[in-house]
């Protein structure tokens, strides 16, 4: 079968439910017959169609190509019950023990120059929501963050800490916003350090504005003490560990617990070195991590006034996600990100290691780290090893390979584990969402979704809601709705008229 590329100029994903893995391969067959005999179609026109399908079901299918020729190809192995690469397949929401997917984001560590810059010019939903971040982090910052992003000559060095957490926050929701563009959602959030200001962003525990104020203040509070202190990375357990540290009398504390055999150590400059070197005559490894300043540590104690005098204006949310904090190891039911949650949070030690606990025990089987280079997916693995949880953990990007070309295989397989996408905005705060997803052109596939149901894929009647705001004006919904081409009208008991209220 001869058919045209048709690119896309990125990957995209197309999303398949079913009730059993036979009705998958029917519904599969189905869809590629009536493309193959339709010359006009589009591949993101097909994957916004297929979002809008119903998709708690107990299997379902992703396929991740670049090109009309790729999407049909590996419909025909879905079809055929065959494997290939970018084909997924798996249990669905509709199934028995289904869990969703964990957003976890790093802290400072993660950065590389040039991480966003392929990105920014192959992804318009990335580039739209680092654009909201810029504008969020504008009035606080004295430099460009596109320019850090890109790494374009005589930009500041990412190694200083007022510089990399911003651009790290900006990555890591945008890189949220991106998976969330294909299909994978997130069930419940965690983050390491500043990682957790991403977090906030993506659960709605803060406002975009509030968290770009949070990083921005938090991170320049830090840079005042650079030179200070340090930090180490040591793989070994807490138990090994503090009889090493026991002799510096309190110079060296553990800042972090990232696994059950990987820890972070905090302290005055000088010790930190001494540490590294008593350890490697010891045969453990341990390695400086290039901050230059003591995080998590009493050295905190320094700017924990400006902390709360900076960050006085942050007003928290209601979060709309499972909000689990590295500050308090668990599930916050309610979690209250003022002012003093952040000063606590940069002074005390991380407890990484029971939050990713907490996660795998409420279920959480995929931990998707959130970042421009895997540096938590170890401990990550080492935890959900030692407590026996089955789980699934894999990273975004990688240092030097900053394009989504790269995540492309993993869209696939996240998809069939992941939460479904719902096909609707997230709802309002008192701002919008940053990567507002625009309106797809409306496709023609199968009507008949599943075998023995009159469930179409483009339902008779879609709610269609259209969100604004204007200075002065609260937030209002209007709902419109519309009948599919080619259906019989709403019963009388159904049909509703269109209608404006106070959302």
């Amino acid at each position: 079968m001869n058919v045209p590329k048709t690119p896309t100029g990125s990957p995209v994903l197309w999303a398949l439910s079913a009730d059993s893995g036979g009705a998958l391969r029917a519904r599969a067959r189905r869809l590629r017959d009536r493309l193959s005999a339709t010359a006009e179609w589009h591949p993101a026109d097909i994957a916004a169609a297929l979002a809008r399908t119903p998709a708690a079901t107990a299997r379902r299918a992703a396929l991740v190509a670049e090109d009309r020729a790729g999407l049909l190809e590996r419909l025909d192995a879905l079809a055929d019950g065959r494997g290939m690469p970018g084909l997924a397949e798996g249990p669905g929401p509709g199934a028995a023990g289904f869990h969703g997917a964990a957003f976890v984001f790093p802290g400072q560590g993660a950065q590389w120059p040039g991480m966003a810059a392929e990105l920014l010019d192959s992804a318009p939903v990335f580039r739209r929501s680092v654009d909201a971040c810029a504008q969020a982090l504008e009035p606080f910052l004295d430099w460009s963050l596109m320019d850090v992003l890109r790494a374009l000559g005589g930009t500041v060095p990412l190694d200083r800490a007022d510089i990399a957490q911003p651009a790290l926050f900006a990555v890591g929701v945008s890189l949220a916003a991106l998976w969330s563009a294909h299909g994978v959602e997130p069930a419940a959030v965690l983050g390491h350090s500043c990682g957790e200001i991403s977090a906030a962003a993506v659960s709605g525990a803060l406002s975009l504005d509030d968290s770009a104020r949070v990083v921005a203040r938090w991170s320049q509070a830090q840079a005042t003490l650079t030179g200070r202190g340090d930090m180490v990375s040591v793989l070994a357990s807490t138990t090994e560990l503090r009889p090493h540290l026991a002799s510096f009398d309190g110079h060296l504390v553990i800042a972090a617990v990232n696994g059950p055999r990987s820890v972070i150590v905090s302290g005055d400059a000088d010790a930190a070195a001494e540490l590294v070197e008593r350890l490697t005559a010891a045969s453990v490894h341990a390695r400086r991590i290039a901050v230059g300043l003591a995080a998590h540590s009493p050295h905190i104690d320094a700017v924990v006034p400006r902390l709360h005098a900076d960050l006085a204006p942050v007003r928290p949310l209601p979060a709309r996600l499972p909000y689990y904090s590295g500050l308090t190891g668990d599930l916050i039911a309610e979690p209250v990100l003022d002012a003093a949650y952040w000063a606590r949070n940069l002074r005390n030690t991380v407890r990484f290691d029971r939050a990713t606990t907490a996660l795998l025990r409420d279920g959480h089987s995929v931990l998707l780290e959130i970042g421009p280079h895997p540096v938590l997916t170890a401990a990550l693995r080492e935890s959900a090893d030692t407590c026996g949880a089955p789980a699934r953990v894999t990273a975004t990007l990688r240092r030097g390979r900053g394009t989504g070309r790269s995540s492309s295989p993993r869209w696939g397989s996240c998809m069939c584990t992941a939460p479904p996408r719902t096909g609707k905005r997230p709802s309002p705060g008192p701002a919008p969402a940053p990567w507002s997803r625009p309106a797809a052109r409306r496709a023609a596939t199968p009507r008949t979704a599943f075998p023995g149901t009159a469930t179409a894929v483009c339902p008779r009647w879609r709610a269609a809601r259209t969100r604004w705001r204007t200075p002065g004006i609260r937030w209002r919904t209007l709902r419109t709705r519309w009948r599919a081409p080619g259906t019989r009208p709403c019963p009388p008991g159904e049909r509703r008229t269109g209608r404006s209220a106070r959302s």
